[in-house]
């Protein structure tokens, strides 16, 4: 099947062709209808909406004192954003204010490396902190609403079920958890005993989750049998970032090891590795619809890749230009994204992406 680019990457390339235009100090400079934009997380606290085709800021956001460990965006409007230092800042995208959200009373802030947040009817968000301790946030009114009765060791990562109020972690006690998002009581455990589980990604219609650890391996679980059903390997080292596009049976993630992987997890197979960071890799964010992913790295690097299953290269497009980087990242695009998991959308979603992908 030949490889057609995707709409993403021709945009991209006629940015980077055509120039940017940068404003004066006195002028507000916006993205324009056909720009791909990234925001992104500095090691110094900053947040930035880069141009990706060229590496310019487009807007600051300042607030953070130490590093930027993760964004949850509400495209195009507002973002919320988690630091090394236990700061929670809520962002509005178009004019650039943010609000620190009031922590517990007499709650120690410490480094913050999980968070998720329902956008609809509830606007709640959820943090895990290297202590072990899970604060539910009111966006609305700015405020932290309730510690989690539950203690934990350090949370790595943290997949939601809004709907049902619940949530499948990841902790530094060697093992996963479905725990309450109401009281933070424990619904059911699964035992890992030897590794850490440091990412998950759940699809909660069909309960099953996609988990990553500590030794490179993941591992498609059934949750409602507390097993393992397959393992996906090939990594040589601590997977640190993961995304899944249920409907497609496609995941990316990415590791320590410098690289990231595409897996086909209907088989359990990797169809490609991408190579092109020189350090292991911190975050990466994945545009399904459009086919194009956006990763970083340790050492401050951003690349953007293609995501079809079969392409000319198996190195990234082009390194993101701009000062060093360590923090989350977000891949903006100038449709609002779908959700992966909506029944509904699905033939919709295979139709838009046929073309991005070689489909078994």
């Amino acid at each position: 099947m030949q490889r057609r680019n995707s709409q993403a990457l021709e945009q991209i390339a006629a940015q980077r062709s055509e120039g940017f235009h940068r404003t004066t100090s006195d002028e507000t400079e916006e993205a324009d209808e056909s720009q791909a934009c990234a925001l992104v997380g500095h090691d110094d606290g900053r947040i930035q909406l880069v141009d990706v085709a060229t590496g310019h800021e487009l807007k600051l956001f300042d607030g953070h004192k130490d590093y930027v460990t993760c964004l949850d965006l509400h495209w195009p409007k507002e973002v919320v954003s988690a630091a090394a230092d236990g700061t929670v800042f809520h962002w509005n995208l178009e004019d650039g204010s943010g609000v620190e959200l009031t922590p517990p009373e007499d709650f120690l802030n410490c480094c913050i490396r999980s968070l998720r947040v329902e956008w609809n009817e509830k606007r709640l968000a959820i943090t895990g902190n290297d202590d072990g301790y899970f604060v539910v946030w009111n966006l609305t009114t700015h405020e932290a609403e309730r510690v989690l009765s539950c203690k934990v060791g350090m949370i790595f990562s943290i997949c939601t079920d809004w709907t049902k109020m619940r949530m499948l972690v990841g902790h530094g006690d060697n093992d996963m958890d479905l725990l309450s998002l109401k009281d933070g009581s424990r619904l059911k455990a699964y035992p890992i005993k030897h590794y850490l589980v440091t990412v998950i990604e759940v699809c909660w219609p069909k309960a099953r989750a996609l988990v990553g650890f500590d030794n490179g391996v993941l591992q498609i679980w059934g949750l409602p049998m507390a097993a393992s059903q397959s393992s996906l390997k090939g990594h040589k080292d601590t997977i640190t970032a993961l995304s899944v596009q249920w409907k497609l049976k496609r995941a990316i993630s990415g590791s320590q090891d410098k690289s990231a992987r595409l897996w086909n997890i209907q088989r359990s197979e990797c169809i490609r590795v991408i190579s092109g960071h020189l350090t292991g890799l911190r975050n990466l964010c994945v545009d399904w619809d459009l086919g194009v992913a956006l990763s970083s790295a340790w050492d401050g690097e951003m690349q953007l890749w293609e995501i079809a299953d079969e392409v000319d290269s198996d190195f990234a497009l082009q390194a993101v230009g701009g000062d060093v980087r360590a923090g989350g990242i977000a891949l903006l695009t100038v449709k609002e994204v779908k959700d992966d998991n909506s029944e509904e959308e699905a033939e919709e979603i295979e139709a838009d992406t046929r073309d991005a992908f070689k489909l078994k």
